[in-house]
């Protein structure tokens, strides 16, 4: 398990440029070594935006049941709880 620390990024408005930055700041090395990021966002709009981008990082979608620790953890891929999948609960 790793020490660094786990930070949150909100994709943001999807029709935005936070899908753009967001895939683009994961391309860079250096945010593995500082944190281990968790995605949060629409899961759809996310792969649209790496298809388009050169050079983007693999990603992971969280699913329901599924422990989060070891996709943090995972060196080949970054997680995204895909929160146009959560329902809500009465």
């Amino acid at each position: 398990m790793s020490s660094k620390p786990i930070i949150a990024i909100t994709m943001g408005d999807p029709a935005g440029i936070g899908p753009e930055v967001i895939v683009k700041a994961l391309a860079d090395p250096a945010i593995r070594k500082a944190a281990r990021p968790l995605i949060l966002g629409d899961w759809g709009v996310l792969q649209r935006t790496r298809s388009r981008l050169k050079k983007s990082p693999p990603l992971i979608c969280l699913q329901p049941g599924q422990r989060l620790l070891p996709l943090l953890d995972d060196p080949r891929a970054f997680a995204v709880c895909s929160l146009s999948v959560l329902s809500a609960k009465e």
